[in-house]
This record gives structure tokens, sequence and C-alpha cells, in this order.
């Protein structure tokens, strides 16, 4: 998983966010009547142990995400356009 939220000035991962190594524990994806999408997976890792929720919205191509870690209570909420991933810009950084 790798974060770069917009007030995170400096990382550990050379880029300016944040970039850990996990596996998806559990996933599920739902939709309300509105439409929207929910997926919801925990992820588990060396970094991480935390609950994601990511969602979308019908007839958009923007998405949002909430990262609750489960040690402590820094949660993270991300918001952003989604892209192709021809058309994206993806850096890895190193991870912890």
């Amino acid at each position: 998983m790798q974060i770069s939220p917009s007030n995170f000035t400096s990382g550990p991962n050379g880029l300016g966010g944040v970039t850990v190594d996990g596996s998806i524990m559990s996933q599920k994806i739902t939709q309300g009547k509105d439409g929207r999408i929910m997926l919801s997976m925990s992820v588990a890792g060396i970094g991480i142990n935390a609950q994601v929720e990511i969602y979308m919205s019908p007839g958009s191509n923007r998405a949002s995400a909430t990262i609750y870690p489960n040690f402590n209570t820094n949660t993270i909420w991300l918001s952003g356009t989604i892209v192709p991933y021809e058309n994206s810009r993806v850096i890895e950084g190193m991870s912890l």
C-alpha cells in the first residue's frame, strides 16, 4: 500500500509518502441503493495492520478512501480521480 497525503511533506519512502508491504486478508464489495460502491478490506503486513474502505460513486471518476489503523487512531482520508493505469504516473517507493 502506498499513500501520499497532500499535507505529508516527507516520508520514509523517499517520495513524500509512505509505502508498506502487506497482504489483503479479507475483502468485501457492496453496492448501495444509490449505486455507490464500497470496497472494504483488511490489510496486514510489515508496517501495516488496517481496515481500508474505498468508495466510488456511479457516473464519476472520483474515489475516496479511508484507512483505519488497528493499533492507533491516526485515521487517514484520501480522495482523488481514477485514471487508467496507462495514464497514471505510478512511482513505487521504498517499503518500510
